[in-house]
């Protein structure tokens, strides 16, 4: 079957543009009340928000149709419809390159490689995909609205208080690089009338089938400036390229015009509205194969393989046959790692490895050469390559840990716990995470099979209740180290204090896991723990260089395409498409029903608020009837007095968090109840009810304004004596050991609620609960 995706022609348009003569702004049909263009908007929103195939989309033209009145414009099959959109100037450019030797031609195609003398095929697929970043940036910045937002984060980072680090740009690197006013550092009084901007860089391959090795290398870029919400949002990140084919691509040519692009953004910048715009790019987040290949470094399984240090690391041999490559603790170092690599240096033996492969030589030092961002402006090979702790720490780290722990082929070792799997698998399908923690807890049996998040939520959350006096005490204790030191570099607000004891907590962990594991298992991984502080005090906290973001990127890509032809050019019209259409609803009237369809094709759902009580607290759902029982009307009462209503409501939103009261019966699966409020000091406990009570006021009272208030009645829960102790666990850990709900109520109002807490439980009286470490990273 002829794929319908197929009929896109290479040279359609990306950038929507309605000319003058065109027909959008004419009704669809006589007396229709939506326009050609508005209709076109619609149709193309709903076929991305529900990854329509090819074939679902022709279908759907032509049930529409059928639905019009004739005559009327509608596009009656997927080539007219396509057709709409190709009298938009295009920025897609092809780059070309010889599919022998791999080196590249440009934008024009080459009869024969001028390095190897292979002939150029006359269908070649020997090219990959450059969607200019300018040209996007233009666009993004058209209308003034990002460039404002700019300028006011900008202004908030100016006020931050540096004994903490809250975003990327406390880091150090930012701050070398940048004024504390937001320019370049030595900016001129000229160049002040600029605005500087620094970008973050990520590529990876993505595998589009089960059954073939082709894959895609998509290049994003996400502006630094930008407040965490807006950076990684869908519409603001800068598609820039796509590398596909059954191969990994040569770094060398693919990303040689990405860094031009960047060293022009820099020297000459673009102009938008009379304010010249330059960039610099900050740091890049890949996973290990693809921060080598970046480097241009040995693979992480080979000596000299630390992108980080110059540790050589030990072959250590795994059986008769078999050796892996270990990094064991530097004991002669404060810190358990070799002497850090440098920008300069690791320049120099990209140098020297470069003369050393005409006559036949090696890397130098793990250095196999250069690469086109050992000489971009401003750029750090080493210190702007991000380590990125959803490879490392998560698939990487823990997902290790886990194997050791549950699989059956360790069971006789001492930290084996695979005959009590059943144990820990009952309380980990005993969790109801709430609403915020989109995936439900799955069994151990799947351990394979987790995603990053799963690991995530298991490392942070669930392992230490779930693990609690089944996991030997020394290896208990020893996962604890990680669990805190993780939680502490994933905070929104990082101290000096936090960066200190995450230090000596990693450290401790690397140096004890030959011990109560095997040497065998000093992983890259496990080495790299000890970057982990040293990243995080360049780049910030964990959560603003992650590969999160951008695998979530890959996601949307993978439902992209539609069949296995032309796919390359397929996602890069959708993504391109994609990133113009908040633009593109320009056409749509405000207030317009058709306005409201396309917000909610753009946008995530969200909670139907029914009373909004503050900027960031709104009742959820309606208010209902029901009467309190004497204790809480007496606790009512010693609160606000005397009132002269009550109404009930189950569910409220605090900030971005969703608060059910016990009451809530909509799901079964998740629990939003258990919540940190203040009443002095921190206290935990589970709502029962929400009200809404209107005060009266007293009888010698003069006025007779009544005031509404909202309060939470809640059931509290104590903290567990001596549980910290018997873990071994830092009074600063981010879990603390609960009591079930005492009895015991409280009435506070609503704006003293916190947060809403993670609760896992060992046994019926003894819980363990925790809140998320920071509320933007999302999964």
């Amino acid at each position: 079957m002829i794929n319908p995706w197929c009929l896109l022609e290479t040279n359609i348009s990306f950038f929507f543009l309605f000319t003058e003569d065109s027909l959008g702004d004419q009704p669809l049909y006589t007396g229709a009340t939506i326009t050609l263009a508005a209709s076109m908007i619609l149709i193309i929103s709903f076929a991305m928000r529900h990854a329509l195939t090819g074939e679902a989309l022709a279908d759907l033209l032509v049930l529409l149709e059928l639905h019009c009145l004739s005559p009327n414009l509608c596009s009656r099959n997927l080539r007219t419809f396509m057709n709409f959109f190709s009298s938009l100037k295009s920025p897609l450019e092809f780059h070309y390159y010889c599919e022998k030797c791999l080196v590249y031609h440009g934008t024009e195609k080459q009869n024969m490689c001028q390095k190897c003398g292979t002939a150029t095929k006359k269908r070649t697929t020997s090219y990959f995909l450059v969607i200019p970043v300018v040209s996007q940036l233009s666009s993004l910045f058209a209308d003034g609205t990002l460039i404002q937002h700019i300028k006011d984060y900008k202004s908030s980072v100016e006020k931050r208080d540096d004994r903490y680090l809250s975003d990327i740009t406390d880091g150090r690197l930012y701050k070398e690089r940048f004024q504390r006013d937001g320019y370049f550092q030595g900016s001129t009084p000229l160049e002040k009338e600029q605005l500087h901007i620094s970008f973050q860089m990520n590529t990876d391959g993505v595998s589009l089938f089960r059954s073939s090795n082709f894959s895609i290398w998509p290049v994003y870029f996400v502006i630094n400036e930008l407040p965490p919400h807006l950076r990684f949002s869908r519409s603001n990140r800068i598609f820039a390229g796509l590398w596909f084919g059954y191969s990994k691509p040569d770094f060398g040519t693919f990303l040689r015009p990405f860094a031009e692009s960047l060293h022009d953004i820099y020297l000459s910048g673009l102009l938008v509205n009379g304010l010249r715009i330059r960039g610099i790019l900050l740091n890049g987040v890949f996973d290990a194969p693809a921060r080598c290949l970046f480097q241009n470094m040995v693979q992480f399984n080979g000596f000299h393989g630390c992108p980080y240090c110059f540790i050589p690391g030990k072959t250590f041999k795994t059986s008769e046959r078999g050796h892996s490559l270990v990094y064991p603790f530097n004991m002669d170092s404060a810190n358990g790692h070799h002497e850090l690599r440098t920008h300069t240096v690791q320049t120099q033996q990209g140098q020297q490895a470069e003369m050393n492969k005409t006559n036949g030589g090696g890397s130098v030092y793990g250095a196999k050469g250069l690469t086109w961002f050992h000489f971009l402006p401003h750029f750090d090979i080493v210190r702007g390559t991000s380590l990125d702790y959803m490879h490392c720490v998560l698939l990487g780290v823990m997902k290790m840990l886990m194997t050791l722990w549950f699989d059956k082929s360790h069971r006789n070792e001492p930290f084996s716990i695979s005959l009590r799997i059943s144990e820990v698998d009952r309380r980990l399908m005993q969790v109801k995470p709430p609403s915020f923690i989109s995936r439900l807890p799955r069994s151990l049996a799947e351990v394979t099979h987790y995603k990053a998040a799963e690991l995530k939520n298991f490392l942070l959350f669930y392992s230490l209740p779930c693990l609690f006096g089944v996991l030997p005490d020394d290896q208990y204790h020893h996962l604890t180290l990680l669990v805190y030191a993780i939680y502490s570099m994933l905070k929104d607000r990082i101290s000096a204090e936090d960066i200190h004891d995450s230090r000596k907590k990693v450290m401790e962990f690397v140096l004890n896991l030959p011990v109560l594991y095997g040497e065998r298992y000093l992983t890259s991984n496990i080495h790299l723990l000890l970057h982990l502080t040293d990243k995080v005090e360049d780049l910030g906290p964990l959560w603003c260089s992650s590969c999160f973001y951008f695998e979530d990127f890959n996601g949307q890509l993978r439902r992209l395409f539609h069949g296995t032809q032309s796919i390359e050019t397929q996602i890069a019209f959708a993504v391109c498409v994609h990133q113009k259409l908040p633009q593109m609803s320009a056409f749509l009237q405000y207030g317009s029903c058709e306005k409201d369809f396309f917000k909610k094709m753009m946008e995530k759902k969200t909670q139907s608020t029914k009373e909004v009580i503050t900027d960031n607290i709104s009742v959820v759902g309606a208010y209902y009837g029901g009467r309190l029982t004497d204790t809480e009307q007496y606790l009512l009462s010693t609160t606000v007095g005397q009132w002269e209503t009550v109404s009930f409501f189950n569910r409220v939103c605090i900030g971005n968090q969703l608060v059910h009261s016990k009451q809530c019966k909509t799901t079964t699966r998740r629990n939003n109840t258990i919540v940190r409020y203040r009443n002095g000091n921190m206290h935990f406990g589970q709502v029962e009810h929400f009200l809404k009570v209107k005060t009266q006021c007293p009888p010698h009272c003069a006025s007779s304004y009544n005031k509404t208030v909202f309060y939470a009645i809640i059931n509290v829960m104590n903290i567990v004596a001596g549980v910290a102790d018997m873990t071994r666990s830092t009074s600063h850990m981010h879990m603390v050991p609960l009591q079930s709900p005492t009895g015991q109520l409280a009435v506070v109002p609503l704006q003293d609620i916190c947060d809403v807490c993670i609760c896992a439980s060992v046994h019926e009286d003894l819980h363990f609960v925790s809140v998320l470490p920071n509320r933007i990273e999302k999964e």
